[in-house]
């Protein structure tokens, strides 16, 4: 049973569901993900998204719902697995789990349903980099999260999301803080450091260490370490240079040479996406045959599974941290104090585009009511 999520046929009495699936309007289709109430044996659809999507188009909008999702429980319509085809699984299988896990007893279920939504608006509808630290954006993507949970009356300061409910801000940072844990290098860093995976802290509290910061600096580290591989086991490592060797560092998003995604191109000094995060619970790289050379650094049989249960758990265990002190109205959520200038010994120096632009010099992408990006 993977992390307690039961497929299973079952009762459905429950009120609120997230629901996945097909959203078909006329010849065109994609997937969806919206709120399902249910009373007895009849369903009712909630799915704001549905009034913008009518002003564009006159034709019927038809649901096709692949499955019904809940705290802990996943349903599907017709009580079998998931098709593979759906994407992204990540979504389903990690980030429900630990967002679940995490707010449970905290938020009421239907805010919940909406905050975990929020994961399929984040992956499927328009991208920021730094709503997933890609590109090594970690400081970026803090400062995100950040702003989305400091909402309140409907916006955030810095207006990353603007006239919506507060569960579609929380919901949208919580996956950018649980894409920290997946696709950095900071439990397997601080692992080095903390004396293995068990004693790793989640990253609020690393984050204040200062003999970490000083570690990562040190002639001691290498993110070159990463690429340890165990016997009888090789790897390639990526060739890192200056501070990108001994700092924070996630893969490059979108991957590989020529790829654009909404108007962005990964960066070329950091392995890509696929070659360094562990955001599922297994990788095919995992089970190649043992002569052939790894580009993941935890693509080792008994090496991946440890590194992914590990950032899931540390992920909830600051999710829950950051909805404790939302529900204490605290006024620093993310980290329990105020996000400071970034230590020049945790994070790399910040990313210059192709273009000559640093990343701090364009505008965060906004979202709007149901998540949405603003004026898509």
């Amino acid at each position: 049973m993977l992390f307690g999520l039961l497929r299973r046929a079952g009762s459905r009495k429950d009120a609120v569901w997230l629901t996945v699936g097909d959203l078909s309007v006329g010849r065109i289709s994609r997937d969806h993900a919206w709120i399902a109430l249910n009373s007895g044996d009849d369903w009712w659809i909630v799915d704001p998204s549905l009034q913008s999507l009518s002003r564009r188009s006159r034709f019927t909008t038809t649901y096709r719902p692949l499955a019904y999702l809940r705290e802990d429980l996943i349903l599907t319509a017709d009580g079998l697995d998931l098709p593979a085809s759906f994407r992204p699984g990540f979504f389903l299988d990690v980030h429900l789990y630990i967002e679940a896990a995490a707010l449970s007893g905290i938020f009421p279920r239907e805010q919940v349903a909406v905050m975990n939504a929020m994961n399929s608006k984040a992956d499927l509808s328009g991208y920021d980099p730094r709503e997933h630290c890609d590109n090594a954006t970690i400081f970026e993507g803090l400062l995100l999260a950040a702003d989305r949970l400091a909402w309140a009356n409907g916006t955030t300061p810095v207006g990353t999301v603007i006239e919506a409910p507060r569960e579609v801000a929380y919901g949208l940072a919580f996956h950018t803080v649980a894409d920290l844990y997946a696709h950095s290098s900071y439990v397997p860093s601080a692992a080095y450091y903390f004396g293995g995976l068990q004693n790793v802290p989640p990253f609020d509290v690393g984050y204040r260490d200062v003999g970490f910061r000083q570690f990562l600096a040190s002639p001691t580290w290498s993110s070159m370490h990463l690429w340890h591989a165990p016997k009888p086991y090789s790897a390639h490592p990526f060739p890192l240079e200056g501070p990108l060797d001994h700092s924070l560092i996630t893969g490059a998003y979108p991957q590989g040479a020529g790829q654009v995604k909404d108007g962005w191109l990964g960066r070329q000094d950091l392995p890509i996406h696929d070659h360094f995060a562990v955001d599922q619970p297994d990788s095919a790289l995992v089970h190649a045959n043992e002569i052939e050379p790894r580009s993941h650094p935890f693509a080792f049989p008994y090496v991946w599974f440890p590194h992914f249960e590990s950032r899931e758990r540390l992920a909830t265990q600051h999710l829950r941290s950051i909805a404790t002190r939302l529900a204490a109205n605290s006024p620093d959520p993310l980290l329990s104090y105020p996000l400071l200038p970034p230590p020049d010994l945790l994070f790399p120096p910040e990313w210059i585009l192709i273009d000559g632009r640093r990343i701090g010099e364009i505008p965060f992408l906004v979202r709007g009511s149901t998540g949405e990006p603003v004026g898509s």
